[in-house]
């Protein structure tokens, strides 16, 4: 379901396609793995030292998960940095209202998560099964 082909005797995350954002994710699996990754962040994620690494590891695997997930739409892996841009928005500008930065997040989403992604290969790989 998540295996990553390019992953050969690895460790978890290389298996679960974490550590690279080659390839396509289904919208199934980018949920499961979205919803994953957000509850290891929420629970281990923190304010201390190793909350903050642990956090950014998570990031990293978030990253190439909608990077994925943008690819099974055809979409270049620069929409997924600009999804993750659109998330720092905060911190750079306070300023900004909340409710318009979470609107565009919560379209990003949905738009990853309820749009079919391309039939057949497609710039970026395969078909996930």
């Amino acid at each position: 379901m998540f295996y990553d082909a390019e992953a050969t005797n690895a460790g978890l995350f290389s298996k679960l396609g974490l550590l690279s954002a080659n390839g396509r994710r289904g919208r199934l699996d980018y949920l499961i793995m979205a919803i994953v990754l957000d509850v290891l962040c929420g629970i281990f994620g923190g304010p201390s030292i190793i909350g903050s690494v642990f956090a950014l590891i998570i990031g990293f695997a978030m990253f190439n998960n909608y990077a994925k997930r943008f690819h099974d739409l055809n979409k270049p892996t620069m929409w997924a940095i600009g999804f993750v841009l659109l998330n720092l928005i905060p911190i750079f500008i306070p300023e900004l209202n909340i409710w318009l930065r979470g609107f565009m997040v919560f379209c990003t989403k949905v738009y990853l998560l309820f749009f079919a992604g391309t039939h057949g290969d497609n710039d970026y790989g395969p078909e996930p099964k």
